[in-house]
């Protein structure tokens, strides 16, 4: 479910995990980073970007999972530039069908792992702005109940 709150909204979450429901023993930190300036300059460019964190509560068990997505999410990003460039200096190389269709095979599987990583995190902060975010809890259930108690209503998200 996919909710929208203003900064100046407290939230109060259930004291429960998120993901599984149990008891809630540490928490886990959802970030979200938008790029709010841009200058070019001769010899570099600047790039200003502001990030922001959402922390929610976890048991400790998914905390190590929320841990692993977001390394498996790092890691397949990093193969899919790589791959990209290998695929270009491939295509440079002349190679054969056979050695291009396998390496789009395999570059397919990082991309589907990519965005599969990004669909299994519990919560995900979708966006900020100046004066509100929006963020989406996986578990239905919690979400219904973190809705519930700070009086708000969800939007189903595809």
């Amino acid at each position: 479910m996919k909710f929208t709150l203003r900064f100046a909204d407290p939230i109060k979450w259930p004291n429960k995990c998120v993901c599984c429901g149990g008891i809630a023993t540490t928490s886990h930190m959802a970030y979200c980073r938008i790029i709010s300036g841009y200058k070019f300059k001769i010899f570099w460019d600047v790039i200003k970007h502001r990030k922001m964190g959402l922390p929610y509560p976890v048991c400790q068990k998914h905390k190590y999972w929320a841990i692993t997505v977001r390394t498996i999410y790092f890691l397949s990003l990093l193969g899919i530039l790589v791959g990209g460039y290998i695929f270009l200096d491939m295509l440079l190389g002349m190679p054969t069908s056979f050695r291009i269709l396998r390496f789009l095979i395999g570059y397919l599987f990082i991309v589907l792992i990519f965005i599969q990583s990004i669909r299994l995190h519990p919560v995900r902060l979708k966006e900020f702005g100046e004066y509100c975010y929006t963020f989406l809890i996986r578990n239905e259930d919690y979400a219904r109940e973190f809705a519930f108690i700070n009086d708000l209503g969800a939007k189903e998200d595809k």
